[in-house]
């Protein structure tokens, strides 16, 4: 068996949030030439701010001045166990091509940030729930233990929150979808293992 590692940059598009840059890391194992088991935790998050231009008045050369009227941001870290089902293509085919589906599964903490300076507005809230992934790819073989790949995949990521009613004390579910599609460049290593 060999010992997997890999590294993976791309980008996440959620339904609650505009298009982001998503990185994380996975460390596995490589259960057979067909069949891979990885553990991964990835990073996302995407800021939004509005402003509104400040007229300085005056002649000359003005800095462009404006207002920050509100902040907004939102963290995810999706930590997931993977099973990767490859279909190796060097011994029919004769190519370093190895294409790949891939399934995950796992909890998924996120947390969204509010700031409203002319309501005077600072709230954080944390959302959580279990997720899946689904994947596909392929991986090209650059060296004798590391390969680089491209893939494609979806998230279902509808996180949730219990939280009271401030005026009737009833509880209240809130909900973030943070399911979308993405996609993802990687690069991974691997070390034979001693049984």
């Amino acid at each position: 068996r060999e010992s997997l590692y890999g590294i993976q940059l791309g980008f996440h598009n959620p339904k609650v949030a505009k298009t982001g840059f998503i990185v994380g890391g996975s460390v596995g194992t490589a259960m057979d030439e067909r069949f891979d088991v990885e553990l991964s935790l990835d990073f996302y998050r995407k800021s939004y701010e509005e402003t509104s231009k400040i007229y300085a008045g005056g002649g000359g050369i003005q800095p462009n001045n404006e207002a920050i009227l509100l902040e907004s941001s939102v963290l995810m870290l999706p930590l997931m166990a993977h099973a990767r089902f490859k279909v190796p293509m060097s011994e029919q085919f004769g190519y370093p091509v190895l294409p790949y589906a891939q399934v995950g599964f796992g909890y998924i903490m996120s947390w969204n940030n509010y700031k409203n300076f002319a309501d005077k507005i600072d709230d954080s809230k944390y959302f959580g729930g279990f997720g899946l992934r689904f994947a596909l790819g392929a991986m090209y073989q650059v060296g004798s233990s590391s390969r680089v790949s491209l893939e494609a995949y979806y998230m279902w990521a509808s996180l949730t929150r219990e939280e009271k009613d401030a005026v009737e004390g009833n509880p209240v579910r809130s909900e973030l979808d943070m399911s979308g599609v993405g996609i993802r460049l990687g690069l991974h290593f691997s070390m034979s293992s001693s049984n």
